[in-house]
């Protein structure tokens, strides 16, 4: 069940916790064990919460929610085939991150297709 609902415009965690404009930080707490949600106070009405290592199918997930209040105004995310791990920039490299890009980009051509812009 878990997955990407294109129609809806949902990202399906499990039937208890579907991530769409309607979902409140809270549902994220009841959801998730506090300490698997990390989150920012911009100061300004804008939180930011993250979410790592939440498997979907053979793939490990980290989120990035952007709510101003209550409202879900953002989702970034970004996979990986292993949990994430702390990592530093001096493990960073370019032919690396080509990699996962030509991978996204299949992934993002299979699960979504060739037209990405929604309303």
């Amino acid at each position: 069940m878990p997955g990407f609902d294109l129609l809806k415009g949902q990202i399906i965690l499990s039937e208890n916790l579907i991530l769409c404009v309607q979902t409140v930080p809270s549902q994220l707490f009841n959801y998730f064990k506090h300490e698997e949600v990390k989150f920012l106070d911009l100061k300004n009405g804008w939180m930011h919460y993250q979410l790592e290592n939440v498997k979907i199918q053979d793939k490990y997930f980290k989120f990035d929610l952007a709510f101003l209040g209550e409202r879900l105004k953002s989702i970034s995310f970004s996979f990986q085939f292993q949990t994430y791990e702390p990592s530093s920039w001096d493990a960073w490299s370019e032919k690396e991150e080509l990699q996962k890009y030509a991978l996204y980009e299949n992934w993002l051509t299979i699960e979504v297709g060739v037209h990405r812009n929604y309303p």
